[in-house]
């Protein structure tokens, strides 16, 4: 990630290439006056300044410096982490830690953008932001998983022959995954069946994960009533702009 006085040092080198409302945008973005997910630009400037470099590291200096900034204006206790080209803000708690916003900045050639009349442009990235929802309906389907994968486990035949004068062999492995596995589904079951109400801890991490979201979709000039487009059954897609999108991973308890 570029610190800000080489930002602003390389665009003064831009001055004389780019128009004044072009250079007083990347400015601001800059000065972080506002968020670069917001609509202040058309999708066709977009595309044409992502062939710069300089709005590319603008842009991504922007993000997730807003977001650090939304977490400590707000009084949250975070943590930070910067590992494969994915800037992570977690929220410390007493009994963890959890995922409150991701930015995955890599500009790697799998990561280029195809747009308009073949002209191919770097990415800015993906923003990751984090739900967490009680869902009764997702943990009792969860239950019953649990309780089918037990019931075959329990009815299932060993399909290699036991021998009582030897150790070992297909037929005691077999025996002693299955016996793991039941064990393990066992204690999933439990588990599932003792999560009626939330505990502490979840509400915790509901409140403070949900709060966050709320932040930073008001900070992107998007609020609850936009369209989601599912990706999967725990990944939604928030917006889709040219060379950047953002979406929301939701942890269901």
């Amino acid at each position: 990630m570029h610190k800000k006085e080489e930002l602003k040092e390389t665009l003064k080198m831009y001055k004389g290439i780019l128009t004044n409302p072009i250079a007083d945008y990347l400015n601001s973005l800059l000065e972080l006056e506002f968020s670069v997910v917001r609509d202040y630009i058309d999708d066709t400037n977009r595309s044409t300044l992502a062939n710069l470099d300089i709005y590319i590291r603008i842009a991504q200096y922007n993000i997730y410096i807003r977001a650090l900034n939304i977490m400590g204006e707000n009084g949250l206790s975070y943590k930070k982490k910067d590992e494969n080209n994915i800037l992570s803000i977690f929220a410390s708690l007493e009994f963890k830690d959890i995922e409150l916003f991701a930015f995955d900045y890599s500009n790697g050639l799998d990561n280029l953008s195809i747009v308009q009349e073949g002209v191919v442009t770097k990415r800015i990235g993906d923003i990751f932001l984090y739900q967490v929802v009680k869902d009764e309906e997702f943990r009792e389907k969860e239950l019953e998983k649990a309780m089918y994968k037990l019931e075959s486990l329990c009815n299932a035949k060993n399909p290699y022959r036991l021998n009582p004068y030897t150790c070992g062999g297909p037929a005691s492995y077999w025996e002693i995954k299955r016996e793991r596995e039941i064990r393990k589904y066992e204690t999933l079951r439990k588990e599932l069946e003792h999560q009626k109400e939330l505990n502490d801890d979840e509400k915790k991490e509901i409140e403070i994960t949900n709060k966050v979201y709320e932040m930073l979709l008001e900070d992107y000039g998007l609020t609850n009533n936009f369209k989601n487009e599912e990706i999967s059954e725990d990944k939604k897609l928030v917006k889709r702009m040219p060379n950047l999108n953002i979406i929301t991973k939701v942890k269901r308890i």
